[in-house]
């Protein structure tokens, strides 16, 4: 076979700080692996400040009915302390992962049903410093995500704000699962994660017909720790660093096979997030969450035709960014 050629992947690492307002979440609001289903409530400490405009909705996991599997409706007791502050506009800080702008309100069936949007941490944030050393990176959660509703119609009854057609009613966004392992399908694949025995990474399989991959992308990794610091004054963001230690590689292996099909070209973010709990810092939850980003191409040059290919590559024993003054840098040792 001739202009062979198969895969690319990238792991992407951030360091996320989300929160809710409500006191620390006790044992009724615990999930698998003693974590609240739903992130955990933070205790905004007397050296954090938030913007004007967030509103802390009391309860924690607790004050969640349902959330939908894009995670970005969700379904709350409208009892909840400050829930009748929310509105069009405001930011909602429930959870660990209930935090947004809010895009509509509706009532249902005895539920507070809000619709929040991405915020930027700014946005939640106007004065804070949080940092952490040598933190262990274990007991993993995984949280699949689902389709996001807006792309599906429903003719019924709905919010008030915000869009032209009511969202659908989705089905409840499944329970996070203790561990790395979680399957979902995107584009046309079927994925699995698989987290934290030697690394972290996918695996992946399609089929059209015409063409068949199988393949799986490791970051190989022994033990996983993180450095991390971050400065926010004024709603700017002044300083942020962090550096992952544990030693580092990737691992590729994959097999592919045309008949009669075409090439083949793909690039999607993989729908799961693998979440590190640290826990409150400054009284705010965080979590260090791996997501990963799937790259397939193939270059065939016969009609018909099999490959296979293997390989395994060192890359370092620390990885790390930095910002400051404006500056964005990299650092590998």
């Amino acid at each position: 076979m001739r202009g062979r050629r198969l895969l690319a992947a990238g792991v992407a690492v951030l360091l996320v700080v989300t929160g809710c307002g409500g006191p620390t979440p006790g044992p009724a609001e615990a999930g698998d692996g003693e974590q609240p289903r739903y992130g955990q409530a933070p205790a905004p400490g007397k050296d954090v400040t938030l913007q004007p405009d967030v509103v802390l909705v009391g309860g924690g996991s607790r004050t969640v009915r349902s959330v939908s599997p894009d995670g970005l409706t969700w379904r709350l007791d409208p009892d909840a302390r400050d829930a009748d502050r929310l509105a069009p506009g405001r930011v909602m800080f429930l959870t660990g992962r209930g935090v947004g702008r809010v895009l509509d309100l509706a009532e249902d069936g005895g539920d507070l049903v809000v619709t929040i949007g991405p915020v930027t941490l700014t946005e939640v944030i106007r004065d804070g410093t949080f940092g952490g050393d040598a933190v262990t990176l274990d007991r993993p959660t995984v949280y699949v995500a689902g389709e996001p509703s807006w792309t599906r119609e429903v003719a019924a009854a709905g919010g008030t704000l915000g869009r032209s057609g009511p969202l659908a009613v989705t089905p409840a966004q499944p329970p996070p699962a203790p561990g790395g392992q979680a399957g979902a399908t995107a584009h046309g694949y079927r994925v699995r994660t698989f987290c934290c025995a030697g690394g972290v990474g996918t695996h992946f399989t399609y089929d059209d017909g015409g063409l068949r991959l199988a393949g799986t992308v490791t970051l190989t990794v022994g033990r996983p720790t993180a450095s991390f610091h971050l400065a926010i004054g004024a709603g700017r963001v002044n300083r942020a660093e962090l550096e992952i230690g544990g030693g580092f590689g990737i691992r590729v292996d994959f097999t592919a096979g045309v008949d009669g099909g075409q090439n083949h070209r793909r690039t999607f973010p993989v729908p799961v997030d693998i979440a590190f709990p640290i826990g409150l810092v400054a009284g705010l939850p965080l979590s260090f969450t791996v997501n990963q980003t799937l790259e397939v191409a193939t270059a065939f040059g016969a009609r018909r035709g099999t490959f296979r290919g293997a390989g395994e590559y060192a890359l370092a024993g620390k990885l790390g960014f930095g910002y400051a003054g404006g500056q964005v840098g990299s650092r590998v040792t």
